[in-house]
């Protein structure tokens, strides 16, 4: 999948304008982001490996080609937040966190509590619903 990416994302900068080929990178990498969250993340539930796994080929294959062809990945920075939710939040903290995401009703402590973790991307309600994909947290809750 991403050798043909990244051929194909080749083709486009040779073929089109800059400024064309650079409108086709940034629309393809919200459509990479949204399939990669809503299809992949949003989708399925993740062991700690499993999400350590796919934060792996996100971070090691995709990115890396997308990087090579675009500057801006701002984007992508989603994806990003929610494999730090996934795979790298310790489960007492990330359940202390989806508890407290769920219990404010202003939306700017959460944003806070949220940037705290360095989850600057997702909306509260995002960052709980990837929370929720855990295995790890539902078993704590057993």
């Amino acid at each position: 999948m991403f050798q043909t990416l990244s051929v194909n994302l080749m083709s486009v900068c040779q073929h089109l304008r800059p400024e064309v080929s650079a409108r086709v990178i940034n629309h393809l990498t919200e459509l990479l982001t949204d399939f990669f969250l809503f299809d992949m993340i949003l989708q399925n539930e993740f062991s700690w490996s499993g999400a350590t796994c796919l934060k792996t080929d996100i971070n090691m294959g995709l990115l890396p080609i997308l990087r090579q062809f675009s500057p801006d990945l701002s984007q992508a920075r989603k994806i990003n937040d929610a494999l730090f939710l996934l795979a790298d939040l310790p489960a007492p903290t990330a359940l202390l966190l989806k508890d407290s995401l769920l219990e404010y009703h202003d939306i700017k402590e959460a944003k806070e509590l949220l940037q705290e973790h360095e989850v600057e991307m997702l909306s509260a309600s995002m960052a709980a619903k990837v929370l929720d994909k855990r295995i790890d947290l539902r078993q704590m809750l057993i």
